[in-house]
């Protein structure tokens, strides 16, 4: 799975959604029928054609929602998103 080859991670189930965590929450999973949501949160808003919405949850920090609906949208792109929201979500 793409988020353990990223580092270890605790996974948070809420009623609609689950939160991927390391010291914060660094993403969010949403699960569809035909489809998963993937949220990440970075300090910059990013414009790119794969980003579905774009909202900001605090002062230094946007979240970007990726929709996914076949193994190959699982790619480096997206790969490196998620390391990149992994690595500030790992800080203190």
């Amino acid at each position: 799975m793409l988020l353990d080859s990223i580092g270890p991670h605790e996974l948070i189930p809420l009623k609609t959604m689950v939160c991927v965590r390391v010291v914060r929450n660094f993403a969010g999973l949403v699960f569809g029928r035909a489809f998963l949501d993937v949220s990440f949160f970075l300090p910059r808003e990013m414009a790119h054609e794969r980003v579905r919405g774009v909202e900001r949850i605090g002062p230094r920090s946007i979240a970007h929602r990726v929709r996914l609906t076949s193994p190959a949208d699982v790619d480096d792109t997206l790969s490196n998103w998620l390391r990149e929201a992994y690595q500030l979500g790992a800080r203190v």
